[in-house]
């Protein structure tokens, strides 16, 4: 069994980031893995094992340091059901990022999928609904879709966009009717939501693993 090279570690614009490259070096399928609060670039690997092989692994360290460690994507006085707006701020300096990581990797897709967890599936929702002409599918695992981001949305805008919403329904950080609700906001605007549940807290279950690998493939 061919296995991917090893990670390795990237400090650019003041921002870290953690890549694995595909079995297939010039693959230009590229997946970013970002992180919930108190996490960092490493936390992610886990979900990264359940893509398929012939996918980049870019994977960003949050640009506010939490407390007591860890980092994540807003200040720490902000509120944890922060609006849109305030995602979409950090959102955007992520992009720039983006951009300049996959020209340092010479990655010349023009699209490429997200994967977030909590904090970040919420950045990964809002990054989707900003720039959905750049992203192929996203994965939002035990996250939500920040308030105001609904009068964005307008039939169609997310037409052919697949989205995985994978959450535990016992889940007390994350309630689980935020999921519900992201999923029936996600298709009115005409994306192709798959909903999975499990019976867990604030993280993936079983089936939410099995539909990574299949999602993801």
């Amino acid at each position: 069994m061919v296995k991917r090279p090893d990670a390795y570690t990237l400090i650019e614009n003041g921002w870290t980031v953690r890549v694995q490259a595909p079995i297939e070096m010039h693959s230009q399928r590229v997946i970013f893995l970002l992180h919930g609060w108190t996490g960092n670039e490493t936390v992610m690997s886990i979900f990264g094992k359940q893509v398929a092989a012939d996918y980049w692994l870019i994977s960003p360290r949050g640009p506010v340091q939490a407390q007591p460690n860890g980092f994540g994507w807003l200040p720490a006085g902000s509120s944890v059901w922060a609006s849109f707006r305030d995602y979409s701020e950090v959102t955007h300096e992520l992009d720039v990022q983006v951009q300049h990581w996959l020209d340092i990797l010479k990655i010349t897709s023009e699209k490429f999928d997200l994967m977030g967890f909590s904090q970040g599936a919420a950045v990964s929702l809002c990054y989707l609904l900003q720039y959905p002409d750049r992203i192929g599918r996203v994965a939002s695992l035990a996250g939500f879709l920040p308030e105001g981001a609904k009068e964005l949305l307008v039939p169609d805008r997310l037409s052919g966009k697949a989205v995985l919403i994978a959450h535990g329904t016992v889940d007390k950080a994350v309630p689980f009717r935020r999921a519900q609700e992201a999923a029936a906001i996600l298709s009115a605007a005409g994306a192709e939501v798959e909903f999975c549940q499990d019976e867990v807290g604030h993280k993936v279950g079983p089936t939410g693993y099995k539909k990574l690998r299949i999602f993801f493939a």
